[in-house]
């Protein structure tokens, strides 16, 4: 691997991404996280995108879209279910589809799985249940991104995961002892 000052820009910039990715799982109701995560999605992107790895700027693309989806639906908590399902298929497809598309090698499968897995956290229907998903997800994402040499990625991921534990215990587990 060679450091070229596109890699470096890349870190830079998911060093500030990571930011908003810690500040995420500790909020409260579905809308704000969503947020967070949108802003370090879109940071993220500019970052690989220096570095040209297709596999990781198809994740990016289709978190953006994956974030928009679940935006709005958590803007519009009524919304029938089955349109949830069936944007999530949408989703599922083009991930599919832009891997093929640009497939590189096997991570590009990878890449498939980690996608499909984000969009199954992020169209959960409250922040609690997205934190409870959010583990087996940033352990797959924390393996992605290492494989794929992208550090800050995996940063990211494994500070994601460790806010996500945090998040768990500080207000899902304390508003269940406050129930009981």
């Amino acid at each position: 691997m060679v450091f070229t000052w596109q890699w470096w820009v890349c870190q830079a910039l998911m060093a500030v991404a990571l930011v908003f990715v810690v500040i995420q799982m500790q909020q409260k109701t579905a809308v704000r996280l969503l947020w967070y995560r949108m802003v370090a999605t879109l940071i993220a992107l500019v970052a690989v995108s220096f570095l040209g790895i297709w596999s990781v700027i198809i994740v990016m693309i289709a978190g953006i879209i994956r974030l928009c989806v679940a935006l709005f639906f958590a803007y519009r908590p009524t919304t029938k279910i089955i349109y949830k399902y069936v944007a999530g298929l949408f989703i599922v497809a083009l991930i599919i589809s832009l891997n093929v598309i640009f497939w590189e090698n096997w991570l590009s499968g990878l890449s498939i799985v980690f996608g499909i897995s984000m969009v199954i956290m992020y169209l959960q229907r409250d922040a609690k249940r997205m934190r409870i998903v959010a583990v087996p997800v940033g352990l797959l994402g924390v393996t992605f991104y290492s494989l794929q040499l992208t550090p800050m990625n995996a940063a990211i991921e494994l500070f994601a995961l460790l806010s996500t534990i945090i998040g768990i215990i500080r207000l899902d587990r304390k508003q269940k002892e406050k129930r009981a």
